[in-house]
């Protein structure tokens, strides 16, 4: 692996290239995900029906989980920012307006317990609203957690949130299914379901969410976590050694072998790519070596539903949040489910180039 600092001034270049890697006629252009041989059904729908519903549930959300009238920052869903936040997130969140402010959180429904999972001294709490409809909130700080099976009701005090810190809410609605993944079998069952929680609320809570939502003015309230578009770059895509598991893949073990090409979450337009991490040792190591996220100039990239198989080989630089220039990401789609990208960070490299020995291989 060859490693740099790129100049923001060189050219991005887009040529035709056939990659190195060659295939088979039938296979070129598969009509269906990659199947890895390692294949899982994975823990559904248990444990979401392993507690009922509360008798008296609501397909609805009647008490704000923070007190709303503080100048707070909210979030849509679809946040990306490589790591464990390499594809568009799932939940949204709960910004605290300082750095030493402590909320009390409260159930926004009536629900049942059906999960609970602890992150040193904050707890995930996982609710069961009605027979389709659970909700979760993530950050909650409690030495008293509700226990699986017991049941809360709307506006019940659950906790605080960390001095400064946020609350991520989500939800999911087996009812509703959505259709924008290729492979639906690399996602968890809340994924597989999720919908925006902000719109499950009851009037006036509802407008004050919305109110503080951190959007693009003209831009959707609302973002999509399901971006994949098929027969395109557009969408997240898995290193060719992860199996169709949404455990592994939605931990530690699957980031770092995940990429997404992904819609910023502001504007719900602009091209970014979002990098969970590189499993290859970058020499000298550097930023680039354990994710993040960075912005692609228009001017080579206007859609990632724009790069096709019949793309060839596409070049792009990478910028940072500081409009600096980290490397250069290069992408072939050789087939509608299959890609194989390189990053480097060079100055002295002449471009274009080829791929070499760095390069790896992704599919969906």
């Amino acid at each position: 692996m060859k490693i740099f600092v790129a100049s923001i001034a060189l050219v991005p270049i887009l040529l035709l290239a056939v990659s190195c890697r060659a295939l088979p006629n039938s296979e070129i252009f598969p009509t269906v995900g990659h199947q890895p041989t390692q294949v899982s059904s994975g823990p559904y729908p248990a444990p979401y029906t392993n507690y009922p519903a509360p008798k008296d549930g609501v397909p609805y959300f009647t008490v704000a989980p923070i007190d709303f009238s503080q100048s707070i920052r909210i979030t849509a869903l679809g946040h990306i920012g490589g790591g464990g936040h390499v594809e568009p997130t799932a939940h949204a969140g709960i910004y605290a307006p300082t750095p030493s402010t402590v909320q009390n959180i409260y159930a926004i429904t009536n629900g049942t317990v059906i999960g609970l999972y602890q992150d040193n001294n904050k707890w995930k709490i996982t609710f069961r609203a009605t027979d389709n409809l659970y909700y979760y909130l993530d950050g909650v700080v409690t030495s008293n957690p509700p226990a699986p099976g017991s049941e809360v009701h709307a506006g019940d005090l659950l906790g605080t949130t960390l001095m400064g810190g946020a609350l991520d809410v989500g939800a999911f609605d087996a009812s509703v299914t959505l259709t924008g993944f290729v492979d639906p079998a690399r996602y968890s069952y809340d994924e597989q379901h999720c919908v925006t929680p902000w719109e499950y609320f009851t009037e006036p809570i509802k407008s004050q969410i919305y109110a503080k939502i951190y959007r693009k003015p003209g831009a959707t309230q609302d973002a999509r976590i399901d971006q994949d578009v098929p027969g395109t770059l557009a969408g997240t895509w898995f290193e060719e050694s992860l199996p169709d598991d949404a455990e592994i893949v939605e931990g530690p073990l699957g980031w770092p072998k995940t990429v997404s090409f992904a819609l910023d979450e502001y504007d719900g337009v602009t091209p970014r790519f979002s990098l969970g991490g590189w499993i290859f040792t970058l020499h000298p190591p550097g930023t680039l070596q354990n994710g993040g996220v960075w912005d692609v100039p228009s001017s080579v990239v206007a859609s990632w539903a724009s790069i096709t198989p019949f793309s060839g080989l596409v070049e792009m630089p990478l910028i940072n949040s500081n409009n600096i220039q980290e490397g250069w990401l290069a992408v072939n789609m050789f087939g509608s489910n299959a890609i194989e990208i390189e990053i480097w960070a060079t100055s002295t490299e002449t471009w274009p180039r080829s791929f070499d020995a760095g390069a790896l291989y992704y599919y969906r």
